[in-house]
């Protein structure tokens, strides 16, 4: 259930006095005039919540349509993307053959030996 806002429950305690003071014993003549203005009064203010809430409710609306147009586009974009996604990786291929030189070259020794001398 939704609460009344506190402006109506402000205004109707600040017309309950006047609608006791209306309702006096004798006969007045100011009470028609009373009761007529408590009347504006009261649905002036009636029609000021209805307005806040209907736009509060307006506002709702909107953006919950907003987000439900959000997710729809979204999910269109998702299904019209390509279905094959990645091709598979390949295979890798053979390790080639290591060819082994001709050595034709005899090597030195890098140092000299001092044991041959």
């Amino acid at each position: 259930m939704h609460r009344l806002p506190s402006t109506v429950y402000r205004l109707l305690f600040t017309v309950s006095p006047l609608l006791l003071f209306a309702c006096n014993n004798g006969p007045d003549e100011n009470q028609l005039a009373v009761e007529s203005f408590v009347e504006q009064q009261v649905e002036q203010q009636l029609t000021t919540y209805k307005k806040i809430f209907m736009q509060q409710c307006r506002d709702k609306v909107l953006t919950e349509a907003g987000r439900l147009a959000d997710s729809i586009l979204i999910n269109e974009a998702r299904l019209k993307r390509d279905s094959m996604g990645k091709p598979p990786k390949p295979l890798k291929p053979e390790k080639p053959e290591i060819k082994q030189l001709k050595d034709s070259l005899k090597l030195d020794p890098l140092f000299r030996d001092t044991t041959d001398n």
